[in-house]
């Protein structure tokens, strides 16, 4: 099953992927150097961690993430 991950470089979250396994290094890490985060369940989910900012306290967790994204789409 395809997930939803976050993508950072330089500790900025700079896009959002799919992955059927999970993202490590020698799969990932070219293109995202600074890691990944996930993996969502929705991609609303992960692009509430993009547009919330990675530094808002509110949007660090994937379960934030998607708690947020739950709430906006009502």
């Amino acid at each position: 099953m395809t997930k939803y991950y976050v993508g950072f470089k330089k500790g900025v979250p700079v896009g959002i992927f799919t992955s059927a396994t999970e993202p490590t290094e020698s799969s990932h890490g070219k293109k995202y150097p600074g890691g990944a985060v996930g993996p969502f369940r929705t991609k609303a989910g992960a692009q509430v961690m993009i547009d919330g900012g990675y530094a808002n306290p509110h949007t660090q967790t994937v379960s934030q993430c998607e708690r947020i994204a739950a709430k906006n789409k009502k």
